[in-house]
């Protein structure tokens, strides 16, 4: 594994080639991707509503969190379809002047591996290596997916966004708020992520319209937050890191991984005062109206698993020693 302590000023003649990748077809275009607003129907489980008032507290985040991870209507489309689908939820509180704020939640990896899932392992190997110049069209298609959601959902510069993600999906967020088209289309104000392997990505970049707060949640055994593909990047995200503990019930480590054990130890640290129970989002939280977004994706794009891999992950391990 490379140790890299930091990616600017570093010696040209420390760098690592570059992979070259023979086949390049295995990026597909955003049509390939198939992102559709979903909607309530007659035999599917009920989309998650938005709770009455937006969170501003980590538990109430964290819940909330957990309640889109597990999107059963998510889950049936795949049963369905008998292919993957990942999805982004989009929870919107207007105002009575008409003003927005936008919780978008991001879930974390699915290990399923079906065919033509976005949230995969191997269609985002790129992101570890993301450069907050890159373009959205040349991200990863999961941050694809977010930003098009967005896009579809008519959400303006005027709303505050909050970017929410467990796991991979806290990558993508925090990716997407660093990356200069995204900050520069969107008003981010928060990032909060939980149990996401963010050590080897950029630093926030300092130069963007919108600066934001990144809120770092981890669980002492959980060893995902450090697990990087490329290395670790001393110069990476700096942001309030909190450390939760959950009880040790497994010799299965990836077991404190899990979004409802984060949920869990999180309202059992908030209510032994482990951590603050202080908001980490702030945010208008009286009379408004409230209403809830659930759009989904599957990669239809003739491809296999290996060329997306390859792909992938050659591209960010490329933008990682070049940046």
């Amino acid at each position: 594994m490379l140790w890299r302590a930091g990616r600017a000023g570093e010696e040209e003649g420390r760098r690592q080639p570059k992979i070259q990748l023979q086949d390049n077809k295995s990026h597909p275009d955003i049509k390939d991707l198939n992102v559709t607003e979903q909607n309530n129907k007659d035999g599917m489980p009920e989309i998650s509503a938005a709770p009455k008032e937006p969170p501003t507290r980590l538990d109430e985040i964290t819940t909330r969190m957990r309640q889109v991870d597990s999107a059963d209507y998510v889950k049936e489309l795949q049963k369905r379809d008998d292919r993957g689908y990942s999805g982004v939820q989009l929870d919107i509180y207007k105002n009575k002047e008409g003003k927005r704020v936008v919780y978008v939640y991001i879930s974390g990896t699915d290990f399923e591996g079906k065919k033509g899932e976005l949230g995969s392992i191997g269609s985002n190997l790129g992101t570890p290596g993301g450069n907050t110049k890159d373009k959205i069209d040349d991200m990863s298609p999961y941050p694809r997916l977010v930003a098009q959601a967005l896009q579809d959902a008519e959400i303006s510069p005027d709303d505050k966004v909050v970017l929410v993600g467990h796991s991979q999906g806290g990558a993508v967020a925090y990716n997407l708020a660093n990356n200069e088209e995204f900050n520069n289309k969107y008003n981010v104000s928060n990032v909060v992520t939980y149990g996401a392997p963010l050590d080897n990505l950029q630093g926030q970049n300092k130069n963007l319209p919108h600066n934001f707060d990144l809120t770092q949640v981890e669980n002492r055994y959980d060893p995902i937050p450090h697990a990087t593909p490329y290395g670790m990047n001393l110069s990476g995200p700096e942001g309030n890191k909190v450390t939760i503990e959950s009880p040790l019930e497994s010799l299965n480590p990836m077991q404190y991984h899990d979004m409802s054990v984060y949920d869990k130890a999180v309202q059992g640290n908030v209510q032994s005062h482990k951590i603050s129970s202080e908001p980490v989002v702030s945010v208008e939280t009286s009379d408004m109206e409230t209403t809830t977004k659930l759009y989904t994706g599957t990669n239809t794009a003739d491809e296999d698993p290996w060329s997306r891999g390859t792909n992938e992950f050659s591209e960010g391990y490329n933008r990682y020693v070049d940046p």
